[in-house]
């Protein structure tokens, strides 16, 4: 085992959706939320018990919330140069920004990363629509996941930013990118293969109904600023 996949941001993003991708290439498997600082390291279990947990995961169901991420592969798991695993969310993303430098030593061997980012708005919406907490608490629970992963990016080496919607809009290019990104060149029916999973539109969720005027005005002016600059309206 040469590298390590591991995910930034928050829940609700699509990064279930891309860690699935990535799993159909013969030379990678990201087992789904597995935990492995919280159920892993915190336990002291060994790296080695943690990489056999993920590599048994190959092959098992990839269904979360109710959808399946199960992308069929004819391609058996051949010299894996990848491993990993797709947790995200406020609580991994705290708890990997006060234990990063023992998680990266943890591992042991170098951790390419990858940010998966949506609108907030969406985002926002689809957390209270899932946790059914207020949306003044999902806005606190996206900023605090969301300046987590900022910090974290600003002290890892190799980190991969996608916006979701870009991924909708052209999928070809960003998948050629997502893979790129880790000196892999994906073959053609490979890029075919993920590309039919890929949603056919952007998911737009935001309820305008159940936010009041301040909350917008909120994630317009303090949320939707640096990375997320392109959602102000």
């Amino acid at each position: 085992m040469k590298n390590f996949i591991s995910f930034l941001g928050t829940v609700r993003t699509g990064h279930s959706l891309v860690s699935s991708i990535l799993d159909t290439h013969e030379n990678i498997v990201i087992s789904i939320e597995k935990k492995p600082l919280r159920n892993y390291m915190k336990e002291n279990k060994s790296r080695e018990i943690l990489f056999k947990d993920i590599i048994n995961s190959i092959g098992k169901d990839r269904n979360i919330g109710g959808y399946s991420y199960n992308i069929k592969n004819v391609n058996s798991k051949i010299n894996l140069e990848f491993i990993g695993d797709s947790i995200t969310g406020t609580k991994a993303m705290r708890l990997l920004n006060n234990n990063l430098e023992e998680f990266i030593n943890y591992i042991g061997i170098p951790i390419f990363w990858f940010w998966i980012i949506r609108n907030p708005y969406d985002n926002i919406q689809s957390m209270h629509n899932m946790n059914k907490l207020g949306i003044e608490e999902n806005i606190k629970l996206f900023k605090e996941t969301i300046d987590y992963s900022e910090n974290i990016f600003q002290k890892v080496d190799k980190c991969f930013i996608l916006y979701i919607e870009d991924l909708i809009r052209d999928p070809e290019l960003y998948l050629k990118n997502m893979f790129g990104f880790l000196g892999i060149v994906p073959s053609k029916g490979l890029i075919d293969l993920c590309k039919n999973k890929i949603f056919k539109d952007v998911r737009k969720v935001f309820n305008p109904n159940d936010w009041n005027e301040e909350q917008i005005k909120v994630v317009n002016n303090s949320i939707c600023k640096d990375r997320l600059e392109r959602y102000r309206s």
